[in-house]
């Protein structure tokens, strides 16, 4: 694994972090999701306008996400985690979001970011979990090889992305 540092996020990543995001959903949602949704949400009023007012002084901090650097590379890959937001399983923890520029992907550091979500999930009672995928998404083979299990299908929640479908891959005990 490359020289990577996990660490919780910093009121200073959110320019970087949107970047993370944005090139994210350009480098593995394009040719899946319509590029309208994804030129959306990657453009200046998108992720980096969220990113922004989550991270400006005055607003409590996000305490569940934590990010990946390299010394080589900078902040690559983010990972977030929270209560399960789907009522119909029993589980009470998610893996929010988990993102990973393609210039660090196979080196190891996805795997970091999951361990960090893993041990949140653990520590905060949020054990056993669940994340969301899109169902061809080849980032879906990552879920599946570090233990993820098919426990449900649903149509994608984005507006005018309703053709594709996620599946939700549990995790833990």
């Amino acid at each position: 694994m490359d020289d990577v540092t996990i660490r919780p996020l910093e009121r200073e990543d959110a320019a970087a972090i949107a970047e993370v995001q944005c090139r994210s959903w350009n480098e593995s949602y394009r040719g899946l999701i319509p590029d309208a949704i994804i030129d959306e949400f990657t453009g200046p009023e998108g992720f980096p306008k969220r990113w922004r007012e989550r991270l400006q002084p005055g607003v409590e901090l996000p305490t569940n996400t934590w990010v990946a650097e390299t010394r080589e590379l900078g902040l690559v890959g983010f990972v977030s985690i929270g209560p399960s937001r789907d009522p119909r399983f029993e589980l009470p923890g998610e893996v929010w979001a988990l993102y990973l520029v393609r210039a660090a992907q196979k080196r190891g550091i996805g795997r970091a970011l999951w361990d960090a979500a893993l041990a949140g999930c653990r520590d905060a009672g949020w054990w056993p979990g669940h994340v969301w995928v899109l169902a061809d998404n080849p980032s879906r083979k990552f879920y599946e090889h570090v233990g993820g299990v098919e426990i449900a299908r649903r149509p994608c929640r984005l507006e005018g992305a309703q053709h594709l479908e996620e599946v939700s891959l549990r995790f833990g005990g």
